[in-house]
């Protein structure tokens, strides 16, 4: 049996938020507009943490024996980089985000594509810089350094397929 005062403490109590359900909402404010803001910030710094990533990658590749590998790791991070940068625009367009952020987005993006192209032009010329480098390392005096530079432009020209 249900005393009257059982019936009373199940109308004063409210049942509790389950994971899932969304909490008390703000004036104003839509349902999804905290998980909207939530994208935005993790595609953004998912975003910025590949560009760094690259880019530190393509000062790792200088004159070392992995410069090949850490060039071609820089260009499929760089490249992930807009992709996710692509992700984080489509987010920040549905959070209904200002124009910083736009902005913001775009120049990482750019300085993404303009890494990844560097990077990749270096990576398939390699072989070319890397005997340059070498003929810069066994050069005594600066004449044969300007030689070593003659050389590199020709093969690259013969390479390109120009002259």
């Amino acid at each position: 049996m249900q005393s009257p005062l059982d019936s009373q403490d199940r109308q004063q109590t409210r049942p509790t938020e389950g994971p899932g359900q969304d909490g008390p909402q703000r004036p104003g404010e839509e349902p999804g507009a905290e998980r909207a803001g939530n994208a935005v910030v993790y595609r953004t710094r998912v975003t910025v943490l590949l560009a760094v990533a690259g880019v530190m990658a393509t000062f790792l590749a200088g004159d070392g024996s992995g410069g090949r590998w850490f060039l071609g790791a820089a260009v499929v991070l760089l490249l992930a980089a807009v992709g996710t940068g692509v992700g984080a625009l489509v987010a920040l367009k549905r959070a209904g985000s200002g124009r910083a952020g736009y902005v913001f987005m775009s120049v990482i993006m750019l300085s993404c594509l303009y890494f990844a192209l560097v990077s990749g032009v270096n990576l398939a010329m390699w072989p070319l810089t890397e005997g340059y480098r070498e003929c810069v390392d066994t050069s005594l005096t600066i004449s044969s350094a300007s030689g070593c530079q003659e050389s590199l432009y020709d093969s690259i020209m013969s390479r390109l397929g120009v002259g």
